[in-house]
């Protein structure tokens, strides 16, 4: 896999997609009693000595209808809802360009549609398009 999607876990950047199966799915936890909006930080890391430019991330719900699913490039801060408003469910880098093993931070948000059951939303994907050269 050349690029990865990956959670920064102790300072270990834990893949959630090996060898082309979804072994550590994306997972946002929902309370269901009113619209649960949950942010999450991940990165795009490459295991190979290949150059990706012309990148682009969608993040897609494979479940139930209702459900708000956003993905965008915020860098390292933190976003609060207002960031939130304009972005979509997709997400582009641009000119940027992974030439090296730094890993580039991006965030998804899911919002759950309210009067929902406790759930650990799991049925989430994400869309990796990039442009792949060898170095």
């Amino acid at each position: 896999m050349p690029l990865q999607v990956c959670s920064l876990v102790d300072g270990n950047y834990i893949p959630h997609s090996t060898e082309g199966l979804f072994s550590q799915p994306i997972i946002t936890i929902h309370d269901g009693s009113s619209i649960t909006a949950v942010d999450q930080k991940l990165y795009l890391k490459r295991d190979d000595d290949h150059t990706y430019s012309e990148i682009r991330i969608s993040i897609i719900d494979n479940g139930s209808s209702g459900w708000t699913m956003k993905c965008a490039d915020f860098g390292v801060l933190t976003p609060v809802d207002k960031d939130w408003e304009a972005e979509t469910d997709e997400t582009s880098f641009g000119t940027l360009v992974i030439n090296n093993d730094a890993p580039i931070l991006f965030w998804i948000r899911v919002v759950s549609p309210v009067g929902i059951p406790v759930q650990n939303k799991t049925d989430i994907s994400l869309v990796v398009n990039y442009k792949e050269e060898v170095i």
